[in-house]
């Protein structure tokens, strides 16, 4: 039986977001793997291996990879909420890639199997003649990440047209992979013959462990994720403006680029944060980097079960984060901080903290007691490879 599989995205393994997260590290996983003939994705010539791109770094680089122009940047924005521009430009940053990379894996791969990581992607596989297992890394709604991107195609044709997309994205897949159990529930029950399951993420074990202890005056935060507002950064933002406890103690660099970084960066000027909210940039291993702090925080509006918070698990890190996705499935109270998403809950708990109101070693305990049970790479491989062995016993 030829168990040959590779990985595939429509996005491109150069950018910096979840998804190139978890498929660089589960290349890197699987290079000793005879069945895995590499990943696919938009600019590559297919088949590649990336683990020479998961390498370690001392500090965090000041860089800024999204380097638009703000002035188109701003004609995008205003034309963006133009539903027919909306969808135009939605089709230009999505569909066009899933589909040239669909071609580019129908005539250059022979592999049995695709690990698709995205609905577009997946849509356009139709005709690939392959097994299809569609990874759909998103919150219990995989359409809600896109409509905060692109608001003015809600409730619409558009709207109606992308859940069609959705639909024979799942329809053409043999299994289909969710992040967590609602969404898994929502399509079994749409869908009762597909094999559905929810396999949660998992990031590789790190050497170093961060010491939840500050050395200084100031606890030092850190958030990891690209500069949108699904992510939340302007709430963090809001929390340090209305709050001198916070300014006085509480200093954090947040690693990641984006479209907002222009807007949040103005923000934090304007109300004289500079020296005490710093965006660093993108980092190549966000595991060592966070090594260098005392506590992670998420302040994610929405999300799947982000990489990063997994790598803050990982290196022993305090976790403060929203209950977004599979956060609070996979999680509970007594391993992590929960925060509403909105900037007072975020200003309370974060006082909170620096007036020593919380057992931090003990949620940093816990956490990194589940992320080693439950949340390491090899516990995420093993669930993935029964899926595939179930596939294929499929014929």
């Amino acid at each position: 039986m030829d168990k040959s599989f590779i990985l595939a995205t429509s996005g491109s393994l150069k950018n910096v977001n979840g998804v190139v997260s978890f498929i660089k590290n589960l290349d890197n996983y699987l290079s000793s793997n005879e069945s895995y003939q590499g990943a696919f994705h938009f600019g590559g010539q297919g088949g590649e291996r990336y683990q020479s791109l998961v390498t370690s770094q001392d500090k965090p680089k000041e860089t800024v990879v999204y380097n638009r122009s703000k002035f188109l940047l701003a004609i995008k924005n205003v034309l963006i909420r133009v539903p027919l521009f909306a969808f135009f430009w939605l089709c230009y940053v999505y569909l066009y890639p899933a589909k040239m990379v669909a071609k580019k894996v129908t005539r250059s791969s022979s592999s049995n199997m695709i690990i698709s990581n995205d609905m577009f992607l997946s849509f356009f596989l139709s005709n690939s003649n392959r097994k299809l297992i569609t990874i759909l890394h998103s919150s219990d709604n995989p359409i809600n990440q896109l409509l905060i991107y692109f608001p003015s195609i809600k409730g619409g044709a558009f709207e109606n047209l992308i859940r069609k997309i959705l639909s024979r994205a799942i329809v053409n897949s043999d299994a289909v992979v969710t992040l967590n159990n609602a969404l898994r529930d929502t399509i079994s029950n749409a869908y009762p013959q597909k094999l559905v399951y929810t396999i949660y993420n998992g990031v590789p074990h790190v050497k170093h462990e961060a010491s939840y202890e500050s050395n200084s005056q100031h606890l030092r935060l850190v958030g990891v994720g690209s500069l949108t507002f699904r992510k939340g950064f302007d709430l963090i933002i809001d929390a340090f403006i209305n709050s001198k406890l916070i300014r006085e103690r509480v200093i954090i660099d947040i690693l990641g680029d984006g479209p907002e970084r222009a807007s949040l960066t103005k923000s934090v000027i304007d109300n004289g944060l500079k020296d005490v909210i710093n965006f660093k940039g993108n980092v190549s291993n966000v595991s060592e980097a966070l090594g260098d702090y005392d506590i992670f925080i998420l302040p994610s509006r929405d999300e799947g079960l982000p990489i990063a918070i997994l790598e803050a698990c990982s290196v022993c890190l305090p976790i403060i984060t929203t209950r977004v996705g599979a956060i609070p499935e996979v999680f509970t109270e007594q391993e992590v901080i929960y925060i509403e998403t909105n900037s007072k809950s975020i200003q309370k708990v974060l006082e909170s903290v620096v007036n020593n109101d919380f057992d931090l070693s003990s949620y940093s305990d816990d956490a990194y007691k589940k992320f080693s049970d439950y949340l390491s790479i090899e516990a995420m491989w093993k669930q993935y490879y029964t899926v595939l062995e179930v596939v294929n016993a499929k014929g």
